[in-house]
């Protein structure tokens, strides 16, 4: 820098030099000033540099300083480094050692739990092998058994088949063998019936009304086969057997009991008549001498059949029969007669007595169409219905009827004499005109009955429900009669 200032001097006085000779004053000033910006620049660079020198040398001191402080610094970090990393490689070791130690104890200790787990897992799984083994013997087992059990079953399966097979074909046979009888037998009740219809035929053919002498031969020869054929033939047959002696008029000839042509017979489930609605005088079978003493009429059907006669019923069996829609005159059924269970729907009886030999225990006079002066005396009608049943001027004597049912039935101009109607139902029951003497009808029902003109001599209506007032006041004669709130009424005596 020293030697660029130099020479620009050099060369600024080599110029003014050159140009002094002709310079004036002024031009002197003017050069001064412009000679003096530079020098002043020149200085100013001189001091800059020997202070930036200064300040280098400043720095270069402090760098030397503080690069040994550096070093020692370093040396003292080294130094303290080296210690640490001495101490952290001794701690570390030792912490090595010590985890070594704790890996060998634990891996010693794992290895003797493995050996334990290993020990125990063997034992297990030799447990285990046996429980197998066991199990896989004893499916073994089992499996024979189910298989020997089955093969049991299949055969038993196929024996019973065999068996089933051999019991239906036993059955088809037995079947067809009762169906091979049961065409036999009906063959031979046809047969039966059609020789006996030729008989018939021949008799009355050749004999003519001789033969309807029931002193004859020939009517004790017809009794004969008559009764023989009844017994052999079934129901159906029997029926169209009574109705060709209908037709033969052979019901019209008069002869005592023991010659009638079915005395002793069988006539169950026989129908005497034609099943009919309602009652019609010109199509019912009208039987004017039916004499059928000592016969086992069960279960027979006498719908719409007409008897004007007195019939002959002693010693029959007429349980269960239906007398519906028929018509019974003047009829006496006497003489250890059981009617069990017989049932008169929709049918006329007139003038008919039931006496104390027969037996009408659940008989059924529900729906009749009319009783007219029937006469029940002493008669078993144990269960007995009366409801909506219809008697006129009927008389019912010395009977035992508690707890049956009369409810809506009409019973009007009858007379109940020494009869228990002990919890009978009479509610809504029309007794216009009835008489009671001696008569029990406790806890009777009387609800709605109608009242007129009836009487009462020795009656017991004791807890009767539904006596009102109104139907007191239509009570025409009372004597010795308890009312049913316990009242005794004294009345006045009167005479049927």
């Amino acid at each position: 820098m020293d030697t660029s200032l130099n020479n620009r001097r050099e060369s600024s006085l080599s110029i003014h030099s050159n140009r002094r000779r002709c310079l004036n004053k002024r031009d002197f000033l003017e050069l001064i000033s412009n000679a003096a910006i530079p020098l002043m620049i020149g200085v100013i660079s001189l001091w800059i540099a020997i202070h930036q020198q200064k300040i280098a040398t400043t720095n270069y001191d402090q760098d030397v300083k503080q690069a040994d402080d550096q070093r020692n610094q370093d040396h003292e970090l080294s130094e303290l480094q080296r210690k640490e990393d001495g101490e952290t490689a001794r701690l570390q070791r030792e912490e090595d050692k010590e985890t070594a130690r704790l890996q060998r104890n634990e891996d010693q200790e794992t290895s003797r739990l493995q050996r334990e787990e290993d020990q125990e897992t063997a034992r297990l799984q030799r447990a285990e092998d046996k429980e197998i083994a066991r199990l896989q013997r004893e499916l073994d087992l089992n499996m024979t058994n189910d298989k020997r059990i089955q093969d049991y079953e299949l055969a038993e399966k196929e024996r019973n088949i065999s068996e089933h097979q051999r019991t239906q074909e036993l059955e088809i046979a037995y079947q067809n063998r009762i169906y091979d009888l049961k065409l036999e037998d009906d063959n031979r009740k046809e047969s039966v019936l059609l020789e006996y219809q030729n008989d018939l035929a021949t008799l009355l053919l050749d004999y003519g009304s001789s033969f309807l002498n029931p002193e004859s031969k020939w009517w004790f020869v017809l009794q004969m086969k008559t009764g023989a054929a009844l017994r052999q033939l079934d129901p159906p047959r029997r029926s169209i057997l009574i109705n060709t002696l209908l037709e033969a008029d052979l019901f019209s000839v008069q002869h005592e009991r023991e010659q009638s042509l079915i005395y002793k017979a069988n006539l169950s489930e026989v129908e005497f008549g034609n099943p009919l609605f309602s009652i019609d005088r010109g199509i019912c079978n009208t039987y004017n001498y039916l004499n059928a003493a000592e016969a086992d009429i069960q279960f027979a059907t006498f719908q719409g059949v007409c008897l004007y006669d007195p019939p002959d019923f002693a010693f029959s069996n007429l349980d269960y029969t239906d007398w519906s829609n028929s018509i019974v005159e003047k009829a006496h059924f006497q003489y250890e007669l059981s009617m069990n269970g017989v049932k008169f729907s929709g049918s006329v009886l007139r003038g008919v007595k039931f006496d104390k030999t027969v037996m009408m225990n659940q008989a059924s006079f529900q729906y009749i169409s009319q009783c007219d002066h029937c006469e029940f005396v002493k008669t078993s009608l144990f269960n007995t219905r009366f409801d909506s049943s219809n008697f006129i001027d009927a008389a019912f004597s010395s009977l035992n009827i508690p707890d049956s049912n009369m409810s809506n039935g009409s019973f009007v101009g009858s007379i109940f004499k020494w009869v228990i109607l002990d919890r009978v139902d009479l509610s809504r029951a029309n007794l216009k005109r009835c008489k009671f003497f001696s008569v029990s009808m406790i806890n009777c029902s009387l609800s709605q009955a109608i009242f007129d003109e009836i009487k009462f001599s020795d009656v017991t209506l004791k807890g009767c429900t539904g006596l009102s007032n109104l139907q007191i006041s239509h009570i025409s004669d009372i004597y010795q009669t308890i009312l049913p709130n316990g009242t005794f009424v004294h009345g006045t005596e009167f005479y049927d």
